[in-house]
């Protein structure tokens, strides 16, 4: 990718910044130099040769690995947190049923 998908813009060769690497691919960040958008990109080595794959994100490079060090949200996790929507918002319509 040599142009940001928002703006246009060229990207700069310090433009790029090494996330993580490993035996899975490297996860590397590039932030336009003219908006200021983070586009994350993972590249991994296929049969075929490199793949790439961008993603535009509002995340900075230092806040990615908090991100990654985090456990996948499972979809227990994803009820859970409809329950919890759920029963606060029956009590913000109806605040004095108990």
């Amino acid at each position: 990718m040599k142009n940001c998908p928002a703006c246009g813009g060229p990207y700069a060769h310090d433009s790029f910044s090494v996330i993580t690497e490993g035996e899975k691919g490297s996860l590397v960040s590039m932030q336009c130099p003219t908006c200021r958008l983070d586009v994350l990109i993972l590249i991994t080595t296929m049969p075929f040769g490199l793949v790439g794959t961008g993603l535009p994100t509002d995340c900075t490079p230092d806040e990615i690995p908090h991100f990654i060090a985090h456990t996948e949200i499972s979809s227990d996790d994803v009820i859970e947190v409809h329950s919890l929507l759920e029963i606060s918002r029956s009590e913000t319509l109806n605040p004095n049923i108990t």
